[in-house]
């Protein structure tokens, strides 16, 4: 038996009875508290599947490569000075992989 058979059986139990005649507060609370228990059961389960829903119709793509600098590229990106502090260096190096692996 599952827990969803278990609460409407429960729920169809206290209505059923003629206690419920002798206090009705108690077991309206006990048949609000199994209905909100099932109803957020059912919620949880819809949105399990709605997220699956939304993973699967995502498209799949590759994601981009990382491009590298080759020594030519590096030496010809340093060569347009003379001197160089270890800043500037690190600079244009950063500079010229975003400009490749835009």
């Amino acid at each position: 038996m599952t827990k969803d058979e278990a609460l409407k059986m429960a729920i169809e139990l206290i209505e059923g009875t003629k206690l419920h005649d002798y206090s009705p507060h108690i077991y309206d609370e006990v048949i609000t508290a199994c209905k909100k228990a099932l109803s957020n059961q059912q919620l949880a389960q819809e949105n399990r599947f709605n997220s699956a829903l939304a993973v699967a119709t995502v498209p799949r793509t590759h994601p981009h490569q990382w491009q590298g600098l080759t020594d030519d590229e590096m030496w010809e990106t340093l060569s347009t000075q003379k001197t160089w502090t270890m800043e500037e260096v690190a600079r244009a190096i950063e500079a010229k992989l975003k400009e490749k692996n835009t």
